[in-house]
C-alpha cells in the first residue's frame, strides 16, 4: 500500500511545471547542535535548491538558496508548539530575497507545520505558507501575495540520509509547485561526561 502510495504521488508530481523552494521540514524540530543538508530541485528540472539547518533549543534555523533563472534566499526560524492526536504542529516564521536582471524583490514569510509520523521511516508533513512580496522591476514597485498549501512526505533511504517528495498547491497568485530531494542528517557528537 505504501508503494503505490508513493508511486501515485510521483506521478501526481511529474505533471507540474513550476517551482520556487521547497518548505522541507516536518514540525519536529531537530535537537540542538543538530545539522541537517538538504539538496532538491523541482519536478520539471528547472530549478535548484540547496538548504542547510541547524539546531537550537526549542527551534530550528533554515536558510535556503534557490535558482529559477534568479537567485533567491530565505531564512526561516521554526518552533514546535505541541502534538494533538499524534500530530505534530509548529509555526515557522522568516524572509527572503529574490534577484535577477532588471527586478529585486523581499519577501516575509509565515507557515503553519503539521506532521504525522505514519511509520519508523516515513513521516507526513504539511501546512500552509503565506508569503508577502514586495519589490521594484521595470514597470515600477509592486506589492503581492502569495499563498500555498504544501504536502509532503520523507522516507528513510539509509542512515542519516532521507528523501523528500513535496508538493506546494496554489491556493492565491503563487504557481503550482512540486519537489524532489535528500536531507542529511550530520551524526550528532554526543559529550562524554567522565
Amino acid at each position: 500500500m505504501k508503494k503505490l502510495f508513493i508511486v501515485l504521488f510521483v506521478c501526481a508530481l511529474a505533471g507540474i511545471a513550476f517551482a520556487a523552494a521547497p518548505v522541507n521540514h516536518t514540525a519536529v524540530i531537530a535537537p540542538q547542535s543538530s545539522k541537517i543538508a538538504s539538496g532538491g530541485f523541482s519536478s520539471s528540472l528547472t530549478n535548484l535548491s540547496l538548504e542547510y539547518t541547524m539546531g537550537f533549543n526549542k527551534s530550528n534555523l533554515h536558510i535556503k538558496g534557490y535558482f529559477t533563472g534568479s537567485l533567491s534566499l530565505e531564512g526561516i526560524m521554526q518552533h514546535y508548539i505541541s502534538n494533538w492526536n499524534n500530530i505534530d504542529m509548529g509555526f515557522s516564521y522568516g524572509g527572503g530575497t529574490r534577484f535577477g536582471t532588471g527586478f529585486g524583490e523581499l519577501s516575509g514569510i509565515s507557515m503553519w507545520n503539521m506532521s504525522y509520523v505514519l511509520a519508523q521511516n516515513v513521516s507526513f508533513y504539511g501546512g500552509v505558507k503565506l508569503t508577502l512580496d514586495f519589490g521594484i522591476n521595470t514597470w515600477g514597485f509592486y506589492f503581492d501575495q502569495d499563498i500555498n498549501l504544501y504536502l509532503g512526505t520523507e522516507i528513510d533511504i539509509v542512515e542519516n540520509l532521507k528523501f523528500y517528495i513535496e508538493m506546494q498547491p496554489s491556493v492565491w497568485s503563487s504557481p503550482n509547485n512540486a519537489f524532489l530531494g535528500v536531507n542529511y542528517y550530520f551524526p550528532v557528537k554526543s559529550e562524554v561526561v567522565e
